[in-house]
């Protein structure tokens, strides 16, 4: 039996407060004549792969679904939800409610088909609600609300509200789930309920995952890889948000990464940026930053630098009072993460950028200056040289330069690395890689002198909280982090002249 490919378009999923729904219903977009009338169905489904999880493993999820009398099969990629995305579907018809593995051979090439018996993981048993909304001419969304439970070794509640544009352009998506979000607060639905019962029920914490490569098309216009760029940067900020909640050190990592990078894009596209526009989300994105940045910080002190610190000289319960404070301390950091990331500033910030960049691809004066109708490759050599400019500038005196000096020549070296990385597929890649690397080779020696001034820093914050005596550890923190930064030093000046000895390949 043929497949059923039902390919969904363009759609948003958003999480819901418990009474988020009811609250939605009155709004005005969900009124008639725009609004259908609205459509109740029952959705019992039970997800399947093997002891093994291999289908899990190759990428996908299997469902089995009852609606009244309907009963389907459906295989799905089990993708992480990100911003905005397609995923793809095939659904079979099915008589007896049994997975029929058989039926999977005319989508999955034999070497993904699963080797061991199916078995039932978990189910999910949601009421759904549906309606299209006419927002203006040639403008169609469909909603779903879909409220119920994950039921695994533990019921977990779902509440999501998915935007699905149906006809017109992908930015009426984000304006209407800001409408929305202004009448209740909404979060960004990070994984499917497919990964969250799979997490579930086998134990596994969330991947967490670097940013994607980027490959702009050759002709592509400043504004079209604004808009490629602005979705892979929320892409990989979303995409290790249930790691980073779930307490993954990497995944924090790289939600703290992800906001850098769209700050380092907005200053990269500076020149060409509203003014307006851009102080808004450099404010914003650096208010969230400075969040994930102390989350970051104490992940940092705790599991990095003080393991490393603790020398086989050194008493054996030197640092325990230290760690015990920094512990306590690295909570508190994560509790404000965690509340950041839900909260409604986030959700805002996430949706305005994607709507913005959405809109500028269409209408590059909505972005700011007309030159991003012309071709990224014309305007980018032009920008990469004003952020090598300003590390030039902040690198003279290198050998003389305090720690705020070099914190900020820190600063400057990653938004050129993160500039270049936005548009080095613009250039063969042999003529990058070698600067690339120069890049890298000093940001990393910069990073090793700036983990250790910050490191006696923030242990130097933790004395007001606690009454142990923590001067014998921190003296003791204070001496191996000099030797730390000395050895930064004498890196740095051979890093410093290699760097400035490479030729800018734009």
């Amino acid at each position: 039996m043929e497949a059923t490919l039902a390919t969904h378009r363009t759609a948003l999923v958003l999480s819901l407060t418990e009474n988020g729904a009811e609250q939605l219903a009155q709004h005005p977009e969900f009124q008639p004549p725009g609004a259908s009338t609205p459509k109740t169905q029952p959705l019992q489904s039970r997800y399947y792969d093997t002891d093994a999880y291999e289908l899990s493993e190759a990428g996908y999820s299997l469902r089995v679904t009852r609606s009244g009398n309907m009963c389907l099969q459906t295989l799905e990629s089990a993708r992480t939800s990100s911003l905005a995305a397609g995923r793809d579907e095939w659904e079979w018809p099915l008589m007896d409610g049994q997975p029929n593995l058989s039926l999977l051979t005319t989508v999955l090439k034999p070497k993904l088909l699963p080797r061991s018996e199916l078995r039932e993981i978990f189910a999910t048993d949601l009421r759904r609600v549906e309606r299209t909304l006419e927002l203006a001419p040639n403008s169609t969304i469909k909603i779903s609300f879909d409220e119920g439970t994950i039921n695994g070794a533990a019921a977990e509640p779902v509440r999501e509200l998915a935007l699905e544009i149906l006809d017109g352009p992908a930015g009426a998506l984000y304006h209407l789930a800001l409408d929305l979000h202004a009448k209740t607060p909404l979060t960004m639905a990070t994984e499917s309920p497919a990964l969250r019962g799979l997490r579930l029920i086998s134990g596994r914490l969330p991947p967490s995952c670097k940013a994607a490569p980027i490959r702009l098309p050759a002709a592509a216009s400043g504004a079209e890889a604004f808009h490629r760029l602005i979705v892979q940067c929320l892409n990989h900020l979303l995409v290790n948000q249930p790691a980073a909640l779930a307490g993954g050190v990497e995944g924090v990592h790289q939600m703290r990464v992800a906001i850098r990078r769209l700050r380092a894009l907005l200053r990269l596209y500076k020149p060409a940026l509203d003014r307006l526009q851009l102080s808004h989300f450099d404010q914003e994105l650096q208010r969230i930053g400075r969040i994930f940045g102390q989350a970051r910080d104490w992940d940092v002190f705790c599991t990095e630098l003080l393991p490393q610190a603790n020398q086989p000289t050194d008493p054996v319960n030197l640092y325990d009072g230290l760690k015990a404070v920094a512990a306590q301390r690295r909570d508190e950091a994560h509790e404000a993460f965690i509340a950041g990331c839900r909260g409604r500033k986030f959700t805002a910030t996430v949706l305005e950028l994607a709507a913005w960049a959405e809109e500028g691809w269409n209408e590059p004066d909505r972005l700011g200056c007309a030159k991003l109708k012309q071709k990224l490759k014309n305007r980018a050599p032009r920008w990469l040289d004003r952020l090598a400019r300003k590390v030039e500038a902040r690198g003279q005196g290198i050998s003389g330069a305090n720690n705020a000096q070099l914190h900020k020549l820190r600063k400057s070296i990653k938004k050129l690395r993160y500039g270049i990385e936005f548009t080095e597929s613009l250039w063969p890649r042999k003529k990058s890689r070698p600067y690339q690397k120069r890049c890298k080779a000093l940001q990393d020696t910069l990073g090793l002198i700036n983990d250790s001034s910050t490191s006696v820093a923030l242990a130097r914050t933790l004395r007001r909280d606690t009454q142990t005596d923590l001067r014998p550890a921190i003296s003791a923190l204070a001496r191996y982090q000099k030797t730390q930064r000395e050895s930064g030093l004498d890196e740095l000046g051979k890093n410093w002249k290699a760097y400035r000895k490479e030729a800018r390949f734009w």
